[in-house]
């Protein structure tokens, strides 16, 4: 799937640390000052109490896997577009050499083409 030394992967997981990152600080910074500002309003970050972070930990770790998940769904397609997608790839395909006129593209340099575009477009080595 992924070359070693791709830089599509070192940009790839490095959004996907970086959102990750800020999603974390977010919700544990806003349930830590939700949970806590109904008993004593804050004017500084060191007057959390520690069952406001076990709280916001508790939130963080139920909600890590979706998260992550999510993050992940919506990277992909930014960093390598339709290269991994292989059957929207064959369903292109498909209807290009099931389209009118077709019969005459198949020839004997149509099928070098088209595994040397498959190649590329799915990343392959």
């Amino acid at each position: 799937m992924h070359r070693p030394g791709d830089a599509n992967l070192w940009l790839y997981c490095l959004l996907c640390a970086l959102l990750l990152g800020l999603y974390g600080f977010v919700v544990y910074a806003l349930t830590a000052v939700i949970a806590t500002w109904p008993l004593q309003p804050l004017t500084s970050l060191n007057q959390i109490p520690r069952w406001s972070s076990a709280v916001a930990l508790a939130l963080l770790v139920a909600t890590c896997v979706p998260a992550t998940t999510y993050v992940r769904y919506r990277v992909h397609p930014l960093v390598y577009g339709q290269h991994d997608d292989a059957y929207a790839l064959a369903e292109r395909l498909s209807r290009h050499l099931h389209a009118p006129g077709a019969d005459v593209l198949v020839t004997d340099a149509l099928l070098p083409t088209l595994t040397a575009t498959l190649a590329d477009t799915l990343n392959l080595p």
